[in-house]
């Protein structure tokens, strides 16, 4: 999936038709780098380990699949 020139990556969620997008490369939307780590599943509770909120949009969509990449 392209947005803008900037690819997208879907990853579904197995508890439901969840998806995070992140952007591969920092945008002005993204305050620091994309990490390199697993998802971890909702709710995210910050801990020491990650000062900041998690960078990834959480998306719903009802009855769709997407596979993009």
């Amino acid at each position: 999936m392209t947005i803008s020139g900037r690819r997208l990556r879907v990853r579904r969620q197995e508890s439901g038709d969840y998806f995070y997008l992140f952007f591969l490369f920092p945008t002005p939307y993204t305050p620091h780098p994309t990490p390199h780590f697993p998802i971890t599943p909702l709710p995210h509770h910050p801990t020491p380990h990650t000062p900041h909120p998690t960078p990834y949009t959480l998306f719903q969509v009802s009855g769709q699949e997407i596979t993009a990449f």
